[in-house]
């Protein structure tokens, strides 16, 4: 016997057209959510192989990270237009590469070179504004590691533009690191003579 109010069949309540669409809704979004928790833990999962692979191992490691990143940050293949504004961009660079007071020692430079680090950021982008591009990479790198300081004894190779000519160079350098808040960052940076030992 079929209910009077149209709200019961012989096999229970009836469904009317407004809940079957609510019911579809409601299973397609519970599939949106599983498919996008799905994509969430992939993404994760992968990002976390990926530090695995990639990832520094041990201070070797991070050490030549440093002069990588160092390398990297004053590079540049067009001239520069605003010395103050990539001594900025530098400071910036440099607050993961060097420490807050560093020393740097360059032969032909005749003076003092700035020790605070945003000041010595802005002098190396003056000298570099006079340059229409620069590359510059460390080879030969022999790291010693002793608890917390770190030395390392390397060449740093230098080619750059300036004034429509293409100059090369070559550089012992010596840099002297120091593991601050787990992190190595240089306190010392020597450029040696050009073809000195």
């Amino acid at each position: 016997m079929l209910d009077p109010t149209g709200t019961q069949g012989p096999r229970g309540p009836l469904v009317g057209s407004g809940d079957r669409k609510r019911q579809a809704v409601l299973q397609f979004l519970s599939m949106e959510r599983r498919e996008f928790i799905a994509a969430g833990v992939l993404a994760l999962g992968l990002g976390v192989l990926g530090y695995a692979f990639f990832a520094p191992e041990n201070d070797d490691e991070l050490v030549h990270a440093v002069l990588d990143d160092l390398a990297d940050a004053v590079n540049f293949d067009a001239p520069i237009p605003s010395p103050v504004f990539f001594g900025s961009r530098l400071a910036n660079r440099f607050e993961t590469i060097f420490a807050e007071t560093v020393t740097v020692q360059v032969a032909e430079v005749q003076g003092t070179v700035p020790p605070e680090r945003s000041h010595l950021a802005l002098a190396v982008a003056q000298a570099m504004s006079r340059y229409g591009s620069m590359h510059a990479s460390f080879t030969d790198l022999e790291i010693s590691i002793q608890e917390s300081m770190a030395r390392v004894d390397a060449v740093v190779q230098v080619e750059g533009n300036r004034q429509g000519e293409f100059r090369r160079d070559s550089r012992s350098v010596s840099v002297n690191l120091s593991k601050e808040t787990g992190n190595w960052l240089i306190e010392t940076f020597v450029v040696e003579a050009r073809g000195q030992d």
